[in-house]
């Protein structure tokens, strides 16, 4: 009888030792399940998908990346990021306070942020995105503008040389394209018959006028004076130079040729004769720019014209 009751007595204990034990045990695991939060993942470019386990994003196909501290955190360890008011969120504090409204501001706490607009998003994915973070830094913006231009001549700098006179090419100083001439260098030396008629013109038309200066007939005395102007005028419309009449009335020295001269400084673009070419009145025989400046034709969009100043 003692025998029986000590194993009803054993028994009994080692059910209520059983019973505190699965007690204790059920209590810690969900103590522990209690403290636990999933881990959850979101898209580098949508941050508002957020989903509890890996996966791609289902608007761009990106591969969902955890969302930092959103497993890791422990109680009596929440980091508070800053303080926002509660009816107006992009109104933050980095202190404890009150809000504008005059209401108590509300602490975010670091497992928060992503709830708050806040995304933190992986290196490796940053790296893909080429994302580059630079120090907020006051200075004067200068925008690049990128475009297609064409360079052209500048149409106020470049000279066709051409003669009025027909003739022959006696002497070319020209020898290439894209030769540089100076203003005032010989091009060529053009022999015409037109020119040298024209020179003993005026030779007879001096001559004439000193013989009637002794006329005591004013008509016959003027006319002389009279001849002179209009054989020298034509010298000048053939484009003899003022230097070349002047020596033409000292020494009466016929010239058979003209000289033409650079109107300025620049490059040969063009060359239309050869020495000895025979040549014709108005005939474009050289081209001739100054291309220290030259044009630019852009293309510019209308929004991009504001950044844009002509010097």
């Amino acid at each position: 009888m003692k025998n029986k009751n000590l194993i009803i007595i054993l028994s009994v204990i080692i059910l209520a030792l059983a019973t505190v034990t699965i007690y204790l045990l059920t209590k810690n695991s969900t103590q522990t399940t209690s403290t636990q939060v999933t881990q959850q993942y979101t898209c580098g470019m949508h941050p508002q998908i957020v989903e509890d386990h890996p996966g791609n994003c289902p608007i761009c196909g990106m591969k969902l990346v955890p969302i930092k501290n959103s497993g890791n955190n422990k109680p009596g360890e929440r980091k508070i990021l800053y303080y926002r008011a509660p009816m107006d969120p992009n109104e933050i504090y980095d202190h404890p306070g009150k809000s504008k409204m005059g209401m108590d501001l509300v602490p975010v706490y670091d497992d928060e942020a992503g709830g708050s607009g806040i995304v933190h998003i992986d290196p490796a994915v940053q790296q893909n995105m080429n994302v580059k973070i630079e120090e907020v830094v006051s200075k004067k913006l200068s925008p690049t503008v990128t475009t297609n231009g064409v360079l052209s001549l500048n149409e106020t700098k470049e000279f066709i040389v051409t003669t009025k006179v027909n003739g022959w090419v006696e002497k070319l100083f020209v020898n290439y394209t894209g030769q540089k001439v100076n203003k005032g260098q010989k091009l060529m030396e053009i022999y015409s018959p037109e020119l040298v008629s024209a020179q003993q013109e005026y030779l007879t038309a001096l001559s004439y006028n000193n013989s009637v200066q002794s006329s005591s007939n004013k008509d016959i005395s003027g006319s002389g004076s009279m001849l002179i102007q209009n054989a020298k005028r034509k010298l000048q419309l053939l484009d003899m130079s003022e230097s070349d009449i002047k020596n033409l009335e000292e020494k009466k020295d016929v010239k058979t040729y003209i000289t033409l001269y650079a109107p300025f400084t620049g490059t040969v673009l063009e060359k239309n004769i050869l020495a000895g070419q025979k040549i014709m009145a108005g005939m474009p025989l050289l081209d001739i720019s100054d291309l220290s400046t030259l044009w630019l034709t852009a293309d510019v969009y209308e929004y991009e014209l504001s950044k844009i100043k002509i010097e």
